[in-house]
């Protein structure tokens, strides 16, 4: 057992690179984290991603600690808990959890999200000490393709192509889709439309072919947002909503079905998406539609601006 304060804590050497981002990882299983260690510093090498929130503590060649924080687009990052040696000081994970958060503030980052299996043990309790809320629990739902509508359904709604003149028009509908929501309540008043649209555009990889503006009778009554991973056999319903004056009238799953109608089309193999584990409504219309879950996760933010937004909004749910 060391003491903490033999150790180094900060950005860690070349030399030692590889050996954080394994530490950084440890919590995926022993195949995904060899592969997750591998693509990221192939990407860093292509100057595709950057290992600047990468942090370790660490003396001469052993490293006791490492965590890893990710900036995205729309002033918000992702935070993966630290992850210590098996004989590292416990307090090492609440020091490089610190630095990370001074080092995210410094780079004017607005919000931090965490995301963990459960919102009860060590791992909570830290980020809770961090000044992290647990803001609600994450379904992961998927479907398969098999019994997708071949063609599109909805005979009421107009599903058009968004134009690159009209992005502002979007953000401001998508606003208005987060109105009254009850996907992450505890979330709002979080992100404005532009913000929100950064961080869907990050997700999509900025392939925004299959981003739609809802409409019926010339009304715009909502939005779909889809994008798929680099082999096009898993699509991914990155968000969609109904706003407020247009929701009751099952229009929401004529939404969801399209989508499908659209992924079967692509001869793409399932729909994958994230929603709030307390939103009854979304559930039922995502079972009506043949979804299954398949991970949970528990979600945790912390503010790291002092002026939050105060407007009626709600965050992008968080992906992974």
């Amino acid at each position: 057992m060391y003491d903490a304060a033999s150790f180094t804590i900060g950005p860690p050497p070349p030399r030692l690179e590889r050996r954080a981002l394994e530490q950084a990882y440890e919590a995926l299983p022993i195949a995904q984290r060899k592969s997750a260690v591998e693509e990221t510093l192939r990407a860093a090498e292509r100057g595709e991603r950057s290992l600047d929130g990468l942090l370790a503590a660490w003396r001469d060649d052993d490293v006791a600690g490492a965590l890893w924080a990710e900036i995205y687009p729309g002033e918000n990052a992702a935070l993966w808990l630290p992850q210590l040696a098996v004989d590292a000081p416990r307090q090492l994970g609440d020091t490089l959890l610190a630095q990370a958060l001074s080092w995210l503030k410094a780079r004017h980052v607005d919000l931090v999200q965490s995301l963990l299996a459960t919102d009860v043990g060590e791992d909570a309790e830290r980020l809770q000490r961090a000044g992290f809320e647990h803001s609600c629990d994450l379904l992961y739902l998927a479907s398969s393709a098999e019994p997708f509508p071949a063609s599109a359904l909805a005979a009421e709604l107009v599903f058009e192509p968004v134009r690159p003149d009209q992005h502002d028009d979007l953000a401001r509908l998508v606003e208005q889709t987060y109105e009254q929501t009850l996907d992450c309540p505890a979330l709002d008043g979080g992100r404005d439309g532009r913000q929100a649209l950064a961080g869907y555009r990050a997700t999509c990889r900025d392939d925004l072919s299959h981003w739609y503006i809802v409409r019926h009778r010339q009304e715009r009554i909502g939005c779909l947002l889809l994008g798929h991973d680099v082999s096009a056999s898993t699509w991914e319903l990155i968000y969609m909503g109904i706003v407020p004056a247009a929701r009751g009238r099952g229009w929401g799953l004529e939404v969801v079905r399209h989508a499908q109608s659209l992924v079967a089309q692509a001869k793409a193999e399932r729909l994958v998406l994230a929603v709030d584990a307390a939103n009854e409504p979304a559930l039922r219309i995502y079972a009506a539609a043949g979804f299954a879950a398949w991970d949970k996760r528990s979600v945790f933010l912390k503010w790291l601006s002092t002026d939050r937004p105060s407007s009626d909004g709600n965050l992008p749910k968080p992906l992974c």
